[in-house]
């Protein structure tokens, strides 16, 4: 997998899980608190249904012109939130993570659950290699510039 996915599913990955996490209710008293740490960090068992499903919606962004834009978009801005971040730019690289964030929503939920599911896998685990080829097609189909 190309080195600008893993940055923008990194990014996607924090964007989602950062901004829009849901509050969950509290055990006993019913009042909503926020997700814990150690709630985000739980692992979630990927299978070959999950594979399949998150190929499914990868594959329906590419004849997507407006998904495949704002799916480039969101590579372009990692690259440049990644660059900032190197820079030791944190004011700058939280711009960029706000602006994945808009991207990111309108992809909408199944996206970022596909997006989940691949930054779950290690690449180089064959059970996922037609997702990261998938994503990989996905990917050429953006315009960006080598990185510095």
């Amino acid at each position: 997998m190309k080195a600008f996915a893993i940055i923008v599913l990194s990014l996607f990955t924090f964007a989602t899980t950062t901004f829009a996490q849901e509050p969950k209710k509290g055990s006993s008293s019913g009042t909503e608190q926020p997700a814990t740490a150690a709630d985000e960090e739980k692992p979630i068992e990927v299978t070959e249904a999950d594979i399949a499903e998150a190929i499914k919606i990868i594959e329906a962004v590419k004849p997507d012109e407006t998904k495949q834009k704002l799916y480039c978009d969101m590579i372009s801005l990692g690259i440049k939130a990644d660059e900032a971040l190197d820079k030791k730019d944190e004011k700058k690289a939280d711009e960029f993570g706000k602006q994945i964030e808009e991207k990111a929503i309108a992809l909408g939920d199944e996206f970022g659950k596909a997006m989940e599911i691949v930054a779950q896998l290690d690449p180089e685990d064959k059970k996922g290699e037609a997702l990261f080829k998938s994503v990989d097609d996905l990917d050429a189909k953006c315009d960006i510039p080598p990185a510095e």
